[in-house]
């Protein structure tokens, strides 16, 4: 018989925890990729439950400790089975936040955008981007907004930038013939959209070199790609907040842009009397 994953474990436990560990197994159900990847003192800090109540929780299931629950959220991870869990979101952030704690926590995603790590990542894409006849961006269910606008913040200054979707016919006919003067651009949160990891896989044996904008070093789509934007997604409700990853492809296109100096600054007026001469805007009156 297959043993019972971590996040069931929890399910079937969850009744008989006491009220405290209940609130913090829900915030654990519900974010599987930050338990796996992020330390404790950080997991107490963003849930607002105590450390002691992460490993009072891990005890009560049986482990040691701490660690040996981590380890199973990084298994589930590893194996590709993370789940969102939106009904323990909903028990979780079931509330209103205020204002004030909406801009702090969206304060603290923009802030995990704005590292050094990702700045290399920037720099070295901003390179190939250069060097590549075509920039294939690769974003479904709620990464879709994402990389919706970096394709249109990449499309005035840059001719190759396409986007994959559905439209007239089947999802990745516009990712055929990709291959090594290529790069692809994905984007997509744990739990990963199937259609992204397989399209940007595929990319990548073709020989494209690929980027995954990520919200956890260890989740399905940062084990495909050659280089990944780490970003936070912390959220005062039941969904991911995209700030973080919005901040991230406007710094990559704004970067894409310095990079390319007159020449982008000639296809952007170019671009601009073309929209001008079709009407694209309406007059103030």
């Amino acid at each position: 018989m297959k043993p019972l994953s971590v996040q069931e474990q929890l399910r079937r436990r969850y009744e008989n925890l006491s009220r405290t560990l209940r609130r913090t197994a829900s915030w654990i159900l519900a974010n599987p990729a930050e338990v796996a990847t992020r330390p404790l003192n950080e997991l107490s800090t963003l849930s607002g439950h105590s450390s002691a109540s992460f490993i009072r929780l891990a005890q009560e299931l049986g482990y040691d400790g701490w660690k040996g629950l981590r380890e199973g959220f990084a298994q589930v991870l590893r194996d590709g089975a993370g789940e969102s869990m939106f009904a323990e979101r909903l028990t979780t952030f079931n509330y209103l936040a205020s204002p004030q704690a909406m801009l702090r926590t969206e304060l603290k995603n923009v802030q995990r955008c704005y590292t050094p790590e990702n700045a290399e990542v920037i720099d070295e894409t901003v390179e190939r981007m250069v060097g590549a006849q075509r920039i294939a961006l690769i974003g479904r269910r709620s990464c879709t907004p994402v990389v919706t606008w970096l394709h249109y913040l990449l499309r005035i200054t840059c001719p190759g930038a396409i986007l994959a979707d559905d439209r007239g016919g089947a999802f990745g006919l516009d990712l055929l013939g990709l291959g090594k003067d290529d790069i692809v651009i994905s984007a997509s949160f744990s739990p990963c959209s199937r259609e992204t990891v397989s399209a940007t896989r595929r990319a990548s044996k073709a020989g494209a070199w690929t980027l995954g904008i990520v919200d956890a070093p260890l989740s399905a789509l940062a084990r495909v790609t050659d280089r990944r934007l780490l970003v936070g997604k912390e959220s005062d409700a039941f969904f991911d907040s995209m700030v973080g990853a919005m901040a991230a492809v406007q710094w990559l296109a704004s970067a894409w842009t310095s990079r390319m100096g007159a020449g982008a600054l000639q296809r952007a007026r170019e671009y601009q009397r073309l929209m001008v001469e079709t009407g694209a805007f309406e007059p103030d009156e």
